[in-house]
């Protein structure tokens, strides 16, 4: 019978992810950023599994609410950042995009994976 427990909010996390980086005044952060949502977008709309789709959009808001702080955890955006191409090398053709888009990213903040 019905069970909640599996209630999946890609989009919300989506839409709060566009949300930060439309409030963040780093232009060039900003830019890398929004590269990557789509392919991450288009990861989700590619994997099968809920809890796989619901474990990017996840990360993804992570990476970008952490990406944007104001002293960010380089920790965590690596952490998050291995995640998203992890999670890609499960759909062939997006790993090398979204490890290139994660690279883009973190390399703005002086980090290498």
């Amino acid at each position: 019978v019905g069970d909640n427990t599996g209630i999946i909010n890609v989009d919300g996390n989506y839409v709060n992810t566009a949300n930060i980086i439309s409030k963040s005044d780093l232009n060039e952060l900003n830019t890398a950023l929004s590269s990557l949502k789509p392919l991450t977008e288009q990861l989700t709309s590619k994997l099968p599994e809920p809890a796989k789709q619901q474990g990017v959009a996840n990360k993804l808001e992570a990476l970008t609410k952490e990406a944007t702080s104001p002293e960010p955890d380089h920790s965590m955006l690596k952490v998050t950042g291995q995640g998203l191409i992890d999670a890609a090398k499960t759909v062939a053709e997006m790993a090398a995009p979204i490890a290139k888009a994660v690279g883009a990213v973190l390399g703005i903040l002086g980090l290498v994976l």
